[in-house]
Parts: C-alpha cells; sequence; structure tokens
C-alpha cells in the first residue's frame, strides 16, 4: 500500500483494520497489522498478534487460493521453518509464474559440461576445497583439474542492490579480492545506482567485471549474464529490499545459489 510505502502506518493500519471488519479472515490484512505493530515498535499486544498470525497462516497455507505474503516480514515472527518454507516457495512461485513466457522465449540451454560441473566432480571424487588466494603467497595452492586461462576458470556472478554502505555491503567488500584468481573470474552486477562509497569504490577495484544494471530490463540484465557465461551465480539479496528475483527465476546461469542477504530459505526450485 502507498501509505505504508511513505511510511503513513496509521493511516494503513485504519485501511487494513477496514478490511478485517468486511474480512476477519483477510489474511493479507493481519499479515500487514502485525508487521506495522513491529515497525512502530508497538508491542501491547505482541503475544496476541503472533499467536494470531500463525494461526492464520497455518490455515491459509493449506488452502488452495494464497495471497502472497512477503517471507522476509516473516522472519521478525517466531515461527516454524514449516511454515516459513511454505510462505517462501508461494513467493518464488510467483516469481517463476510471472516470467514464464519470457523464460520459454529465451529458451537457455547449458547443455555443455560447465567448468563449474567439472568443479564440482573434482571437490566430490577427491574431497579437495577450494581455496582462496592468500595475497601474501601468490603461490597459493591451485585446485587439481581446473586449468587456468580464459574461460577455462570458475565464473563467479554476484548480484546485489548493495554493493555500498550497507549490511551485506560491509560484511563483504573485501570478500572479491580474495579469490584465487588462477582459479576463479569474479562478475559482479550492480542492481542499484553508483554510490560511489568507499564500499563500492573497493568491490569495483577487487573485481574482474562490474557491471551497473540498475535501469536495465529483466530480459537485458539476464542476456547480460548468460553472454558473459557465468558459471555460478550468486543471489546476494534474496527477498530484501531491491532485490530482483526474476533474474535467477530466468536462470541465465547453470547453477545459482543464495547468500548473506535473506538469512533463510528462498524455497526456490531455480536457487
Amino acid at each position: 500500500m502507498i501509505e505504508i510505502k511513505k511510511r503513513q502506518y496509521v493511516k494503513a493500519c485504519e485501511h487494513f483494520r477496514a478490511a478485517l471488519k468486511k474480512d476477519p479472515g483477510n489474511i493479507k490484512s493481519h499479515y500487514e497489522l502485525v508487521k506495522i505493530s513491529f515497525e512502530v515498535c508497538d508491542w501491547k499486544e505482541r503475544g496476541l498478534n503472533i499467536k494470531r498470525i500463525k494461526h492464520f497462516m497455518g490455515a491459509h497455507m493449506i488452502g488452495q487460493q494464497r495471497a502472497l505474503l512477503e517471507p522476509l516480514s516473516l522472519t521478525w515472527i517466531p515461527t516454524t521453518p514449516d511454515l516459513f518454507l511454505k510462505v517462501a516457495e508461494a513467493y518464488a512461485g510467483y516469481f517463476a509464474d510471472s516470467v514464464k513466457p519470457l523464460k520459454e522465449y529465451l529458451n537457455f540451454s547449458f547443455t555443455k559440461k560447465t567448468s563449474a560441473e567439472t568443479s564440482a566432480n573434482v571437490m566430490t571424487n577427491s574431497s579437495i576445497k577450494l581455496e582462496t588466494s592468500d595475497k601474501s603467497n601468490p603461490k597459493s595452492q591451485i585446485t587439481p583439474g581446473i586449468k587456468a586461462g580464459s574461460h577455462k576458470k570458475l565464473r563467479i556472478g554476484y548480484v546485489s542492490p548493495d554493493f555500498r554502505a550497507h549490511a551485506v555491503g560491509l560484511l563483504i567488500y573485501k570478500m572479491f579480492g580474495y579469490h584465487n584468481r588462477e582459479h576463479f573470474e569474479v562478475f559482479s552486477y550492480s542492481l542499484s545506482t553508483l554510490h560511489k562509497d568507499y564500499y563500492q569504490k573497493t568491490v569495483v577495484e577487487e573485481c574482474d567485471h562490474f557491471t551497473e544494471l540498475p535501469n536495465s530490463t529483466n530480459y537485458e540484465v539476464v542476456q547480460k549474464i548468460y553472454n558473459d557465461k557465468i558459471d555460478i551465480l550468486i543471489d546476494l539479496a534474496g527477498y530484501t529490499t531491491f532485490s530482483r528475483t526474476e533474474i535467477f527465476a530466468l536462470q541465465p546461469a547453470p547453477i545459482q545459489v543464495q547468500y548473506l542477504g535473506l538469512l533463510n530459505t528462498m524455497g526456490a526450485s531455480y536457487i
């Protein structure tokens, strides 16, 4: 709702309460009311709100018609992993359905065995862990089975709106420089405009390739990633603010994982 986006919480609550008078079982309204109470630190009915929302959500997720509920908001509520998974799966399914025609049109294929799969086989068969480089030792360990040279390196792509002074940015901004360049080629795709702060400047300098895509369409973003021949694509946002799950639902890379941004499962078959 526009009131929530503008942080007009009193007005938003009025609308949700009005909706509940007409439809007491409206899970979306219950969900948003509890979320707002947490936002404004209104703890008067916290216990009752949590009990109520868990009851409605449990019954709601069994039904066939499910309103779209934000998994990120559910992390504020003490609930069960099974319930969170059901909400996340429904959310992931929404994104998959929204891009289905485009995904069929693009028809990305990865028929040739990728260096990522080769690397995974090497690790599985020989129990060897991938090593990051030791900057003080340029002859740091090399994982057998991965040959140096263009295209033989594992191409890792990081997607995030938070390469900046942000909780995620502060945790990872120095990470990119520690990838072993004999084995890995590092790509980063920024979903937000250039902030030009110290953290983003460090990420830009430490990556092999840094691309800004804040105004690009999903089609343009996935074409770029696919053309870059990324082996492993990493979502650093999950279901957080400014994330673009549609990119991953389109599956422009053979292996896709989620890390750090959302400290929970995304419930997505494409992650």
